[in-house]
């Protein structure tokens, strides 16, 4: 049997190193913290390092629907004999910011209320381009369907073919309902 004072002991010890457990982790997660903050201030400065701009570009990296809804609009071009569209981590988070907004507001309108149109958009991020589209839409659950909507509407359909662009960028942002709304912007160089 063991002797009450062990126990008692091995219990404070266990304690003692649950207690600092917590501490380190509280720091780590601080440091990690203070690490991103640091990595997007130095990444707003006209000469951003390497490592800013990739924690940045991690972030609006595309995840789940905004990639099936990239690599259709890919396959739907393949299909037609066009180039394929590069996907453009600062497109996809001005697609992300108009889909965000949409929601925010309710509305669902090409024109932003607080962008203006998608030019307008990419110049006040200082995005290059020579020609820009955008295609959005709302309710849609499934890229597909998302596409398969798109691809319905010869004017958005246009768009998607369109030989000029070279680069996409894909935003979705979901209400509290669930309703999802999307953003295709579609960029030339």
């Amino acid at each position: 049997m063991i002797p009450f004072k062990k126990i008692k002991l091995f219990c404070f010890t266990f304690l003692l190193l649950a207690i600092q457990l917590s501490f380190v982790q509280q720091a780590i997660a601080a440091e990690n913290a203070n690490y991103v903050a640091n990595a997007a201030n130095k990444a707003n400065k006209t000469h951003a390092s390497h490592e800013a701009i990739a924690i940045i570009k991690d972030a609006f990296t595309y995840h789940g629907p905004e990639t099936e809804l990239a690599a259709i609009i890919n396959k739907v071009r393949q299909s037609e004999g066009m180039p394929l569209l590069r996907k453009d981590w600062e497109v996809a988070r001005l697609a992300r910011y108009k889909s965000e907004e949409m929601r925010a507001h309710r509305v669902f309108d090409h024109e932003s209320v607080t962008y203006g149109n998608p030019a307008q958009l990419l110049d006040r991020f200082h995005i290059q381009y020579t020609h820009v589209g955008a295609n959005i839409a709302l309710g849609h659950t499934a890229p597909s369907d998302v596409v398969l909507a798109w691809l319905a509407s010869p004017g958005h359909r246009a768009s998607i073919l369109d030989p000029q662009f070279s680069r996409l960028g894909v935003g979705l942002s979901i209400d509290a309902d669930g309703t999802p709304y999307w953003t295709l912007l579609l960029v030339a160089d």
